[in-house]
């Protein structure tokens, strides 16, 4: 696992920004897939999207939520 989340693109994001329990949540449970997008809420929940497309939702101390249905 990495020190720090890792985008596809290979850019890192401070475990600062986002808890580091979501990232060792998608590599533990998903293993072939990367972050594509992360949006925080004013809540303080974290959107996780993937580049399957698949959208994660977090708690604010990274604990996952739900898989977020769109449609």
């Amino acid at each position: 696992i990495p020190a720090e989340p890792l985008f596809r693109s290979g850019i890192y994001i401070p475990t600062e920004i986002m808890p580091y329990t979501i990232v060792s949540y998608i590599h533990e449970n998903l293993p072939e897939n990367s972050i594509e997008n992360i949006k925080k809420s004013s809540s303080g929940s974290f959107f996780v999207e993937l580049n399957n497309g698949l959208k994660l939702m977090f708690s604010k101390t990274g604990g996952f939520i739900k898989v977020v249905d769109e449609d």
